[in-house]
């Protein structure tokens, strides 16, 4: 099993998606979360949070986007439902161009 340093970014992450299902499939309260869990209030002034960001003192929110699908990737159980949806929509039309029967016939 995959191990993180304990405060790294990754862990950080880990830690939000394990406690709650609701960020797995919200980007915007998944950043959110990560800011407070690392000290800063999702108020900060823009001009402090663009500053944060440019000195790599926080990491910008795609950064924890990308660490919330690697952390998916290996830790399958901690997928959104969205993530659900969307993989049996894309298997069917898949089957579908392939020629395999539809079930729902």
């Amino acid at each position: 099993m995959k191990k993180f340093r304990e405060n790294s970014a990754n862990s950080i992450v880990k830690r939000i998606l394990t406690n709650s299902i609701e960020a797995r499939d919200n980007d915007p309260l998944l950043y959110e979360m990560y800011l407070i869990s690392i000290g800063y209030s999702p108020s900060i002034p823009t001009d402090l949070f663009l500053r944060l960001v440019r000195n790599k003192t926080i990491q910008c929110p795609s950064v924890i986007f990308r660490r919330r699908r690697g952390i998916q990737k290996l830790f399958p159980d901690l997928r959104g439902k969205s993530y659900n949806k969307r993989n049996h929509i894309h298997t069917e039309s898949f089957k579908e161009e392939l020629g395999y029967p539809n079930k729902n016939n």
